[in-house]
């Protein structure tokens, strides 16, 4: 089964066909299928989403994505959640596009 994350993108409106772009060239098992997009009524960004996804570093298609989201870093942001509370990661610039996020610790069966 494997270790799976959750991926969340935004990115300046302006900027959303070549990230469509380099999804349909460059996506292999990261296609534009992979990726939900979510629109919460705003017009100057959009808000892509992926889950169950295996997202470990040296997988090709995981490290171009990494790489073209870094090189794109002033007009898009991701932020990646996986299995385990602490493991968040930040990439290009998220903070600059509001995409923030908080943990919640919940106890159950006590």
């Amino acid at each position: 089964m494997g270790y799976r994350s959750e991926l969340y993108i935004k990115m300046h409106k302006e900027f959303q066909p070549e990230f469509k772009f380099f999804l349909t060239v460059n996506g292999a098992d990261l296609s534009l299928d992979t990726f939900e997009e979510k629109n919460p009524g705003e017009e100057e960004y959009a808000y892509y989403y992926a889950s169950y996804l295996k997202w470990y570093s040296g997988y090709k298609e995981v490290d171009k994505f990494n790489t073209f989201i870094l090189d794109n870093a002033s007009h898009i942001g991701m932020i990646r959640i996986g299995e385990d509370n602490s493991d968040v990661e930040e990439y290009g610039e998220p903070w600059d596009l509001d995409l923030t996020y908080y943990t919640e610790t919940i106890v159950e069966g006590f």
